[in-house]
């Protein structure tokens, strides 16, 4: 299947070059609640200094409950 994405890619012209930090919290229990932050940082100036530029957090619940009976 293909899907049009034209979402995918954003061109920072001041800033061309950047990466992506994520940090994962997988939760404590089974079914319990995994959280994933991000952010974006843009590498900037002549040092490659970095600035962070977006984030957001990815919630959901863990899919490794006890079956039910």
């Amino acid at each position: 299947m293909t899907e049009d994405a034209p979402w995918s890619a954003v061109r920072d012209r001041v800033n061309p070059y950047g990466f992506v930090a994520f940090t994962v919290d997988p939760g404590t229990h089974p079914g319990g609640r995994t959280t994933m932050a991000v952010t974006y940082y843009a590498v900037t100036g002549l040092y490659g200094q970095a600035e962070p530029v977006d984030t957001f957090t990815l919630q959901r619940n863990r899919n490794d409950r006890a079956p039910e009976r």
